[in-house]
């Protein structure tokens, strides 16, 4: 059962190493330093241009963003080479987000943010048995029924198709 903390920092997934995921982390820490503290999880090895504070609990994070992106540390088994995803990765782009929900839902971050997945690769490396993102995450939150909605201020859109 999880366990909502509002005062937790949000984890953002790394996403596909070769793709716009460490980018976005980077901007991100970038525009929010210690406003909205958020902890990357990800192999450091695929950051570049950001100063990173390697942290070990979440509890650090307020405290890092200040100096550094926040970084939880999950080693991968290939490098980061941009627009040329690495099947070698998948265990470790799929195990990162499994960690993330672990996170939320033993309260010790508030939520999780996904950069994208690039789902050929997770197939190839990894055999990966779903269609993306949203039923992967709910069959790693016991739900059968799930859609994905695109959401703002004045417009909300579930896909009726995958």
């Amino acid at each position: 059962m999880s366990t909502f903390n509002a005062v937790a920092p949000i984890v953002l997934t790394c996403g596909e190493p070769a793709g716009v995921g460490p980018e976005l982390a980077v901007k991100a820490w970038q525009t929010l330093g210690p406003s909205l503290p958020f902890a990357w999880i990800g192999d450091p090895r695929h950051l570049k241009d950001v100063p990173l504070v390697k942290v070990t609990d979440l509890s650090e994070v307020a405290e890092a963003c200040k100096t550094g992106l926040p970084v939880l540390a999950h080693g991968f088994a290939g490098k980061a080479i941009a627009g040329q995803p690495d099947p070698a990765n998948a265990i470790g782009v799929i195990d990162v987000i499994a960690r993330a929900v672990d996170l939320v839902r033993a309260g010790k971050a508030s939520a999780m943010c996904t950069a994208p997945i690039h789902k050929k690769a997770l197939i190839d490396g990894a055999d990966f048995a779903y269609p993306g993102h949203t039923e992967y995450l709910a069959a790693l939150a016991e739900r059968s029924s799930v859609v994905m909605m695109l959401a703002c201020d004045v417009l909300r859109v579930v896909p009726a198709t995958i």
